[in-house]
């Protein structure tokens, strides 16, 4: 975006985010794996939220992101979940990260008077994305193909 900040803005820092969109050539098994990724993805939000919800319900407990993340290890070593073992980990974390994203955003609102809007379960229909919060520059050939 091209522009001028005004002087309100000039004052605060700026938080820039970057969002890189990749059209993915893939085989037509590669295109079941991303399917498969992308479900494992949304039943951990999913999982995690429920986890967040049930915890609170049950014994009025917080579970903070870094709960959660101790958790994923706890499932990552457990012999009868291998299909989260072959997933990468920055990808496991960046549900656990969308699910606290979400509940920060509904208590701001909340503080804040607003329509609070809880946060919800994902269908599939809904879940579209991998986040990749910490990617790093290796995941990425930039000549050739693209992987990750």
């Amino acid at each position: 975006m091209i522009g001028t900040l005004g002087e309100s803005q000039a004052r605060d820092p700026v938080l820039l985010h970057r969002t890189f969109v990749w059209r993915a050539r893939v085989t037509p098994a590669g295109h079941r794996r991303l399917g498969e990724v992308l479900a494992l993805a949304r039943q951990l939000y999913n999982a995690a939220l429920e986890e967040r919800v049930e915890a609170w319900r049950r014994q009025r407990r917080p579970v903070t992101w870094q709960d959660q993340c101790k958790s994923l290890t706890a499932l990552r070593h457990d012999p009868l979940f291998t299909d989260f073992r072959a997933l990468d980990l920055r990808i496991q974390r960046a549900p656990l990260r969308r699910v606290d994203r979400a509940f920060r955003a509904f208590f701001r609102r909340c503080r804040a008077g607003e329509a609070p809007g809880f946060p919800r379960f994902k269908p599939a229909s809904r879940w579209r994305t991998i986040d990749l919060d910490d990617a790093s520059p290796g995941m990425v050939r930039r000549r050739g193909r693209h992987t990750v």
